[in-house]
């Protein structure tokens, strides 16, 4: 008996799935917790925050912030309490950013403001590339700052 070309190319994708489903289960053997944070970073991009989740954890010490600014732009105004480690100058500070700040703590970055691609393109690079392994995102940046701490803390009109 004959099989179709329908019913053939129906038994080939069913194969295909069946095959695709048992490296899928076998990855997730062998990597159970999936991406870790560096590829989830450098994939998906880092995970967002906003100033009012940073704030409690930046006063017990319990994250880095870091301003991807230019040192000029930091200079002109920054959150404080944040480490100046502009984009540009990434490569040749890392070596004395690691010694200040291990591989396993938080790190949030921000930079001026929403338009900024710096924030988004250091924390890709810090997870990523230099292997850190909690890095988030402040998009709003300084400017997000700004507003928060003018109205203590509330939304404002």
């Amino acid at each position: 008996m004959a099989r179709s070309f329908a019913s053939t190319a129906l038994c080939e994708a069913a194969a295909i799935l069946a095959v695709a489903a048992l490296v899928g289960w076998a990855a997730n053997a062998a990597n159970p917790a999936g991406l870790r944070a560096p590829e989830r970073a450098r994939w998906y991009g880092p995970l967002p925050v906003a100033w009012r989740q940073v704030a409690p954890l930046l006063k017990t010490g319990a994250l880095a912030l870091v301003d991807a600014d230019t040192a000029a732009q930091f200079e002109a105004g920054h959150i404080p309490g944040a480490i100046s480690l502009p984009l540009q100058d990434l490569p040749g500070r890392i070596g004395s950013f690691r010694a200040g700040v291990p591989a396993g703590r938080t790190i949030v970055v921000y930079c001026a403001d929403p338009s900024c691609p710096a924030a988004h393109a250091e924390a890709v690079a810090l997870a990523g590339t230099y292997g850190y392994s909690d890095v988030r995102e402040m998009p709003g940046g300084y400017a997000e700052w700004l507003l928060e701490t003018a109205h203590g803390g509330r939304p404002g009109p």
